[in-house]
């Protein structure tokens, strides 16, 4: 059957009209007395998603964004609402709305004939929805949550600098990879004498980067300044956990102990993400020694020319 949503439309404003007549009148205010539906332009004290879905033909979501950010409710009626459920019953001293909460959850808390209760009746039915409710990519609607929930999440933290955006993850993982190239040709002489391992396992050893890989990256250091062998050193796992990828030392220390300047660590550095790109670029294997032969043969140069 056809719904003739003009013909609802119309019976929607001769309605609002005879209910709520004295928001018709030439003193109403509109957004303080009444607000204003933007499809059928009719007058209404505020706007219920039975309007939007049984008058407008639509759901709630499509309407909210057709019309982002319009407001459902006159700021007299959601006064009224406010002052309605604050005011104090004078036998129990509670608020009309903690007295209705505390009658729903004793409704809620009711079972019937089979045992069950309000609350198990309604999960049963948000899981039954959830469960049903399957997009084009094969998740219900849990797992659609979780994703939107995991996607929020993480554009705060790159937000607060805690994790890395996306666009920068797959050249930091190559920047990674060659600082570990350096770092790995200088294991045998900086773990003679310690007890290496795992983390987890007593006594263990980890090979620290004073300055981390991470804010070498993101501050744009060469990686033969943070592979450097001055920028390395023994730690317990424990204290590498916990440093994670904070820095020791500042930018200024890191040149000072390393013999760099800033001048050729920018060169080098510019190198490194000149093949880096190209490599994204291309898809190519990610290869930390040809950009390690890259930059020595860019060192040499440098020293060259002083």
């Amino acid at each position: 059957m056809t719904v003739n949503y003009e013909l609802k439309k119309q019976k929607a404003i001769k309605r609002f009209k005879d209910r709520n007549p004295q928001i018709y009148t030439d003193t109403a205010v509109e957004g303080v007395d009444y607000i204003v539906c933007p499809v059928t332009n009719a007058r209404m004290i505020m706007m219920k998603s039975t309007h939007i879905t049984k008058t407008l033909g639509m759901t709630v979501e499509e309407f909210d964004k057709l019309y982002p950010g319009f407001v459902k409710g006159s700021t007299s009626r959601v006064e009224n609402l406010k002052n309605a459920a604050n005011k104090v019953d004078p036998t129990t001293g509670l608020t009309v709305a903690k007295m209705a909460g505390l009658k729903t959850k004793e409704t809620l808390s009711i079972p019937d004939e089979n045992g069950v209760t309000g609350y198990q009746k309604l999960g049963q039915k948000t899981r039954a929805t959830h469960m049903s409710n399957v997009n084009e990519h094969g998740q219900n609607g849990y797992s659609q949550l979780a994703s939107k929930a995991i996607i929020k999440g993480n554009a705060t933290k790159v937000a607060k600098g805690l994790i890395m955006s996306p666009e920068d993850r797959d050249d930091f993982y190559r920047y990674k990879i060659v600082v570990t190239t350096l770092t790995e040709r200088l294991r045998k002489q900086l773990t003679t004498g310690y007890c290496t391992g795992l983390a987890g396992e007593p006594g263990a050893y980890h090979i620290d980067h004073v300055y981390s890989i991470s804010n070498g990256f993101k501050n744009g250091i060469s990686p033969l300044v943070i592979g450097n062998i001055a920028n390395l050193k023994m730690i317990p796992w424990e204290e590498n956990i916990e440093k994670h990828a904070k820095s020791a030392i500042s930018i200024e220390r890191l040149f000072e102990e390393t013999g760099y300047t800033k001048e050729q660590s920018d060169i080098e550095y510019s190198i490194t993400m000149e093949q880096i790109e190209l490599a994204v670029q291309n898809e190519t294997p990610v290869s930390g020694a040809y950009i390690v032969e890259q930059l020595y043969d860019a060192a040499l140069r440098y020293k060259q020319q002083l």
